[in-house]
């Protein structure tokens, strides 16, 4: 059984930011139209009037950027729009079906920061998604036609420079990421989880038009234990290194720990993560990348499940990627990547995925 193609292009990205409350009361002076001033025929103004307000003006500004500056708050809200076509070719048939690309789906964010002190920092982040057609549950012949609008992250977090940063709510666990190192990145187009969330749920079929395994179900890129409602906490970076844990429900638990140091002839980033799946099977996995001033870079990752079940053999995954960056217009960057993987006994025994 095989797919003989899968295509997923995004061309669409889009990306609003709102004005602080700064920048929409510069934008309300500028654009105000003069008929709501006073004109100088309505009104009298003495010297020492002039003076007095002048000066209280000058302090309140004065005051007003002191209080900022000592208290700095926050809040930013922004999102995009990501959709993109799937072109699905299973032997009998083909198709092109617009989706919700699940690598980098449409979202919505609202994040607030306030600075107490110096070296402490509270805040809060909410992220939400509305997907219709979401590629990582489409078939050729079966479309995901609710719009669905779901949680990524509700959490609160506190942050101290010299003790660290502690997490209560919603989202990203100490190990999500781990397998997904990169440094000349091609974004949510070429990961070790592309493939994942572009096709997941496109079944093989036999040339008789059998339905076999779904993508998702013999391919994982083992990424840690995703987004969980959780505590983590993060320690400070210390030359480059940081550890991260958590705890979520139901006996899930990991532990990360991460590298990331610039030298005079390169770059090297790195993590690898342990995590306690459920009461029983646990999982190690890991990714590192090397990227080059000419920005030229290499990234590998891989990971193996331990399953406690009679019988069954360990699940082992690996992805690599090599990909260079060109700076052709000043507009921005033109990457280009390959990258292989493969995946062995992930839904059962003697299962293998290659990629490319």
């Amino acid at each position: 059984m095989k797919i003989s193609s899968f295509i997923s292009l995004i061309f669409l990205w889009i990306s609003f930011f709102s004005h602080s409350a700064e920048e929409k009361e510069n934008i309300n002076k500028k654009y105000l139209p003069s008929s709501v001033s006073p004109s100088p025929s309505s009104v009298e103004i003495s010297p020492s009037t002039l003076e007095v307000s002048s000066s209280e003006a000058l302090n309140s500004k004065a005051l007003n950027k002191e209080k900022k500056k000592n208290n700095p708050t926050n809040f930013q809200f922004y999102g995009w729009i990501n959709r993109a076509f799937s072109y699905i070719d299973t032997g009998p048939a083909s198709k092109i079906i617009a989706v919700d690309e699940d690598n980098s789906s449409s979202r919505f964010f609202a994040l607030g920061r306030s600075e107490i002190t110096p070296d402490f920092t509270v805040g809060s982040n909410f992220v939400f998604e509305f997907q219709y057609n979401d590629s990582y549950k489409i078939d050729i012949d079966q479309l995901d036609k609710s719009v669905n609008f779901a949680k990524r992250q509700t959490e609160f977090y506190c942050d101290h420079k010299k003790i660290g940063k502690i997490f209560i709510g919603q989202g990203q666990t100490a190990s999500d990421g781990t397998s997904e190192t990169d440094l000349i990145s091609l974004g949510p187009a070429l990961t070790s989880g592309t493939i994942e969330a572009s096709a997941g749920g496109i079944k093989f079929r036999t040339k008789n038009k059998v339905k076999g395994p779904s993508i998702g179900s013999v391919y994982s890129s083992m990424d840690g234990l995703s987004r969980k409602e959780r505590l983590r906490y993060d320690t400070p970076v210390f030359k480059g290194f940081q550890c991260r844990l958590s705890h979520a429900r139901h006996h899930e638990k990991d532990i990360a720990f991460f590298y990331d140091k610039n030298f005079s002839a390169f770059t090297i980033k790195s993590a690898i993560g342990v995590e306690k799946l459920n009461r029983n099977d646990h999982q190690i996995n890991g990714s590192f990348a090397i990227a080059l001033p000419s920005k030229f870079g290499v990234s590998a990752g891989g990971g193996r499940r331990h399953l406690k079940k009679p019988d069954r053999k360990t699940p082992v995954t690996y992805f690599s990627k090599i990909s260079k960056a060109f700076e052709w217009t000043k507009k921005g960057e033109t990457k280009f990547g390959l990258a292989i993987g493969q995946a062995k006994h992930i839904n059962r025994n003697q299962d293998r995925t290659n990629i490319i």
